[in-house]
C-alpha cells in the first residue's frame, strides 16, 4: 500500500557551463535524456522515471556521465494521500563500491510487526556482478543469508531480506554485503521502512 516515487537533484559548482547525459537502466531496458546545466544552476527531475524517461511504473538506476563536476542527489519517497515520506540517496562515484577484498557492514536493520527492511544494491561495472548477504541479529549470531544478482550498470534490491532469508522476526541486527563476482565494483544500502507510514530510512553500506 505504498507509491514509490524518485526525484533526482543536479547542481552545478564548477564555475562553467556542464553537460551530462542520463541513461536510466531498469529491468525493462534503458531511457536516455541529456541536460546542460549554467554554473550555479540547480535542476531537479521530479518523477524522474515517469516524467523525465517516460517510464512509469519502473525502478532501476540512472547514470550521469558529465563533461564537469555535478552534485548529484535523490528523494525516494512514498507520495502518500497524508503527504511524502522519503529518503535520501546520495550520487556516489566507483571509488564509493565494494570489491570482492571487502566486507560492507548495513547496522541498525530490523524485521518486527513494525518494521521491514529491503537491501539495495547498484552495479557500476559492464558485467553482471553477484553479491551475497549475511543476516546477524544484535547479539552476532547469524541468523539466514541470501543472494543476489545486479545486472551491468543496474540496480537490484530484495524487500523482506529477513523473510526472504527464512527468518522470524529480527527486533535488531545488521548484515555484512560480500562481492563474490572478481572484478566488480558494487554500492549498497539498506531501506528500513515503517510499516504503519511507509516512511523509508537510508542506511548507506560502511566499508571494512
Amino acid at each position: 500500500q505504498t507509491t514509490w516515487k524518485s526525484n533526482l537533484a543536479l547542481l552545478n559548482l564548477s564555475g562553467q557551463g556542464v553537460s551530462a547525459d542520463l541513461t536510466y537502466r531498469h529491468d525493462g531496458g534503458f531511457g536516455l535524456s541529456s541536460v546542460t546545466l549554467a554554473h550555479g544552476e540547480l535542476r531537479e527531475f521530479e518523477n524522474i522515471a515517469a516524467d523525465l524517461f517516460g517510464i512509469p511504473d519502473s525502478s532501476g538506476a540512472v547514470e550521469v556521465d558529465a563533461d564537469g563536476p555535478l552534485v548529484v542527489t535523490a528523494r525516494t519517497f512514498n507520495d502518500s494521500s497524508d503527504g511524502t515520506f522519503g529518503q535520501f540517496l546520495p550520487g556516489l562515484g566507483v571509488s564509493a563500491a565494494l570489491t570482492p577484498a571487502d566486507d560492507g557492514y548495513l547496522s541498525q536493520i530490523k524485521s518486527t510487526e513494525d518494521f521491514r527492511t529491503n537491501i539495495g544494491f547498484t552495479n557500476y561495472g559492464g558485467d553482471t556482478c553477484n553479491v551475497r548477504v549475511y543476516l546477524h541479529d544484535d547479539q552476532g549470531a547469524r541468523k539466514g543469508q541470501f543472494h543476489a544478482s545486479v545486472p551491468a550498470g543496474g540496480w537490484s534490491q530484495v524487500n523482506r531480506v529477513f523473510e526472504a532469508s527464512g527468518v522470524g522476526e529480527c527486533p535488531l541486527g545488521y548484515a555484512v554485503v560480500k562481492v563474490l563476482t572478481g572484478g566488480c565494483q558494487v554500492w549498497a544500502y539498506a531501506s528500513v521502512v515503517d510499516n504503519q507510514t511507509g516512511d523509508p530510512t537510508t542506511i548507506p553500506v560502511v566499508i571494512r
